[in-house]
């Protein structure tokens, strides 16, 4: 599955794409990144009730990478930021942090699988059925830190998403500079 550096990537040149103005202060566009980041990432938090319960794998490619809790999601954070951020858009919120999360669900979609259940849940709470591309674009880590080999796994995907994912990004950044340079 994609790496969190490959989610990150895309994640934020989306986020510069749906808000190619400067949405807050320059101090606070670090806090503003690094919750782009948590929401590209989302879907991985189901690593964490594992984690707990000395399973790390046990829960994850589970419910949380579906459909159905990228709206679930989408509509929660959209209410939020409705809510106590009065001059932003509900609509265009709920559609980027959709957006957000689905590009995590089609990354992990092209990434190569080897271990089962292969995929994830994509439909759910309507089928719990499995899905995962036949073409895995983006290379499989073992995320077992004892096995020697995951070093030179590590890199690989660090170097097929650099490759796959930077332009996007720094695309995604001359786009914006541009547009602030024309207002």
């Amino acid at each position: 599955m994609a790496s969190p550096f490959g989610h990150a990537l895309v994640g934020l040149g989306l986020f510069n794409f749906f808000y190619p103005r400067r949405v807050v202060s320059r101090k606070k566009t670090g806090l503003l990144y690094g919750l782009v980041i948590l929401g590209a990432c989302s879907p991985d938090l189901d690593f964490l009730p594992g984690l707990f319960s000395g399973s790390p794998g046990r829960f994850h490619h589970g419910p949380f990478h579906s459909l159905g809790m990228a709206v679930a999601l989408s509509l929660i954070v959209g209410f939020l930021i409705a809510f106590f951020g009065k001059t932003h858009s509900f609509a265009k919120t709920t559609s980027f942090v959709f957006v957000l999360i689905f590009s995590h669900l089609a990354l992990d979609f092209f990434s190569e699988d080897f271990k089962p259940p292969f995929g994830f849940p994509l439909f759910w709470p309507f089928s719990y059925t499995y899905f995962l591309s036949p073409w895995g674009i983006l290379p499989y880590v073992e995320r077992n830190f004892s096995n020697p080999a995951i070093w030179s796994q590590i890199l690989k995907v660090f170097l097929v998403e650099s490759l796959l994912f930077l332009p996007f990004f720094f695309y995604s950044l001359k786009r914006k500079a541009c547009r602030k340079k024309n207002e």
